[in-house]
């Protein structure tokens, strides 16, 4: 099993990540409901919430902090001080990417409630072959029908029982995220922070 970095993340790199995001970005955030809380010591009581992208920016941008722990467990959150954290994740899928080209009669899927967080991708039934896109990214792979998969990713192709049931599927709204997540993996898109 792979070692998560939990590295501390400088406050250079957070800011950087942060401008490349979206204007209209939200962000999710713990904020301690407790007045001696501290979340460089573990996670406490706190409750959840979607700071808009100027909000995030102003608290790092003031903060003297040089270099940002994780919360002690839980390497996904990012302490910006001891009563509030930042959702690592949430940063990562609001990153900018170009606008596609020649995405003409191609699919757009998006998570539901994150209209950043999306790729474009294409069936082609004859070829047995799906195109993902995202900026300038674009990757093509073989479709192997008659698996044991609804749908499983290798490197070079991607299982199904059938390109019609695989369509079917990502069109459905309830797998859209997966979808996203899917077609962002075979594209090779890496976390930024």
């Amino acid at each position: 099993m792979a070692k998560k970095d939990i590295r501390p993340i400088g406050r250079d790199q957070l800011l950087i990540a942060l401008e490349h995001t979206y204007e209209d970005a939200r962000f999710l955030v713990g904020v301690a409901t407790e007045t001696d809380a501290d979340f460089g010591d573990g996670l406490t009581r706190h409750r959840s919430e979607f700071w808009s992208r100027g909000r995030v920016l102003q608290v790092v941008s003031e903060s003297r902090t040089m270099a940002f722990c994780r919360v002690p467990g839980h390497e996904n959150y990012i302490v910006l001080n001891s009563h509030l954290f930042l959702c690592r994740g949430s940063v990562n899928q609001e990153q900018v990417f170009p606008t596609p080209v020649h995405t003409e009669g191609m699919i757009y899927r998006f998570r539901n409630g994150q209209p950043h967080y999306d790729v474009y991708l294409k069936i082609d039934h004859n070829e047995k072959e799906i195109t993902f896109v995202l900026g300038n990214a674009r990757k093509t792979l073989k479709l192997i029908e008659h698996t044991e998969w609804a749908w499983k990713l290798t490197k070079t192709s991607l299982l199904c029982s059938t390109t019609e049931d695989l369509e079917r599927s990502f069109l459905d709204d309830f797998w859209c995220d997966r979808v996203v997540r899917l077609g962002r993996s075979a594209l090779g898109i890496k976390d930024i922070i």
